[in-house]
């Protein structure tokens, strides 16, 4: 049975080979199974609305698949499974069993930890889609920020697909900020018994606030470095309008390790507007992520923030005198970082806009969850626009300014060779003449004259090109004369 899907994602491929390179590529990898997926399950009863959950392993989730396992009770009306950490063989058993669209995977896998590279066959024919696949990044800060995480290289989590960290410019306090990019995946399947099932893929928690990363996107095998973290300031405010309390000795408010727990507790703590327990639309099922997600972009716009005005401070700190600006070569504004940030900006502006197009396709989304996303998108372009319309016009000026100043610098030095090379030729040239008779040769009787004829045609030829080059020398007055009177000749010729 996995054998055969591995083959239909291969024929797939064929007809969408850009959408379906990132699959395949995983699918060959051996390291894609490096860690063990966790996996979990919401089941909804006739008899109890709120979702019982329990731990899952591989032997009951392909039991589960096959339908073969129902609960002591009752038929379930509904499951949904969470799984993250996605690995091959998990991709295997799913797509065998359910039958699902290669293109579900791909999305949620993406190119080198750019899932929005996948998006764009899906993007063509978004009514057409059976499954939502949604991106985001979380924002944390780095404790103890080693000098060795350089925020001009690609980092990524050591996980089984590849997600990348965005390191943040440090901050006084020799802390570090990030943004570590996140997707969810959701696909619904309704059986013909009148049950459904939803598969939620999502990538692992930060556990022990631990942030392990390497270096290298292809080479998953490399040396990673145990960064501890946590979440900035403390991750995303709770959006339920109540304090649930829905089961004793539980916590109150989520977790924030990441969406495996989270989902657990909101799904536990409230139902999605509209949710019909025997048939769910896929607005519902996505319900609890699509506010997850808004709000780590809301907390994750104060951390873009704090980046765009790092920026603008070393902008708006530069000396207002040009000739100060050469000592601002180390220091100033870093014109290729400014423009990564800019495609970045651009990037998750479309991942906001994705999502937002989604909900919009739905009939019953709530006013106030597609007003999060407009407000999101627009805070996104103003930040884009500063950086396009400020930060990069004034880091170019600074640049050629700073690569004027250089190349001014070097003719400097240059003339000044030029000067010193010219003042040595005279005496080269006498020297010469003189060394061909003994009487002029150092000890000589006639060796005093050298000095007589070399220093005073030295001084000549220094003044004749000085003269020459500066605009109120002697030589260059006379020729400017001489231009002039040539000019009037010429003038009274014509008149003639």
């Amino acid at each position: 049975m996995m054998e055969s899907y591995r083959s239909y994602v291969e024929k797939q491929s064929r007809r969408y080979p850009s959408s379906l390179q990132p699959l395949c590529h995983f699918l060959d990898d051996p390291l894609a199974d490096q860690n063990i997926c966790r996996m979990g399950l919401l089941e909804y009863t006739p008899d109890n609305l709120t979702p019982a959950y329990r731990d899952l392993d591989h032997h009951t989730l392909s039991s589960i698949l096959s339908g073969d396992v129902i609960t002591k009770e009752s038929v379930p009306c509904g499951r949904i499974v969470i799984i993250e950490d996605l690995s091959r063989d998990i991709v295997q058993m799913l797509g065998s069993c359910l039958n699902i669209d290669p293109l579900f995977f791909a999305s949620h896998i993406g190119h080198d930890g750019r899932p929005e590279s996948s998006n764009v066959s899906r993007a063509l024919k978004p009514e057409k889609q059976s499954f939502v696949s949604s991106q985001y990044h979380r924002a944390i800060t780095l404790q103890n920020w080693q000098q060795s995480l350089s925020s001009s290289t690609q980092h990524f989590r050591r996980t089984n697909v590849n997600r990348e960290v965005v390191l943040l410019p440090p901050t006084d306090d020799s802390k570090c900020n990030a943004l570590v990019q996140h997707r969810c995946s959701i696909f619904m399947k309704h059986n013909s018994v009148g049950s459904w099932l939803g598969l939620v893929l999502v990538d692992p928690s930060i556990h022990n606030d631990t942030l392990i990363l390497r270096q290298e996107s292809d080479l998953k095998h490399l040396t990673s470095t145990r960064t501890p973290c946590h979440l900035f300031e403390g991750g995303y405010e709770d959006f339920l309008d109540f304090d649930p309390s829905f089961s004793e000795g539980s916590s109150s408010w989520p977790s924030r390790r990441g969406l495996f727990e989270d989902l657990i507790y909101y799904w536990k703590a409230e139902r999605p507007p509209d949710f019909n327990i025997s048939k769910p639309s896929t607005l519902s099922l996505t319900y609890h992520s699509t506010q997850i997600i808004a709000s780590e972009w809301t907390n994750c716009l104060a951390a873009i923030d704090l980046t765009i005005k790092h920026h603008e401070n070393i902008v708006g700190g530069l000396p207002s005198q040009p000739n100060h600006l050469p000592a601002l070569e180390n220091s100033g504004p870093d014109l290729q970082q400014l423009m990564i940030w800019h495609r970045r900006m651009r990037s998750y502006i479309a991942q906001v806009s994705q999502t937002h197009h989604f909900l919009t396709l739905q009939e019953k989304t709530p006013i106030d969850v597609l007003q999060t996303y407009e407000t999101i998108t627009a805070i996104l372009t103003q930040l884009s626009s500063t950086l396009s319309n400020t930060l990069i016009p004034t880091a170019a000026t600074i640049s050629q300014v700073l690569e004027l100043k250089r190349t001014e610098s070097q003719a400097f030095r240059v003339n000044q060779l030029t000067y010193l090379a010219f003042g040595f030729v005279p005496l080269s040239f006498v020297t010469g003449l003189y060394g061909m008779s003994d009487d002029f040769a150092p000890g000589g009787e006639n060796f005093w004259q050298w000095f007589v004829v070399a220093i005073p045609l030295s001084i000549f030829c220094l003044w004749s090109m000085e003269s020459s080059t500066r605009p109120d020398g002697l030589l260059r007055r006379c020729q400017d004369r001489v231009d002039q009177r040539n000019e009037r000749l010429r003038l009274l010729k014509e008149k003639r």
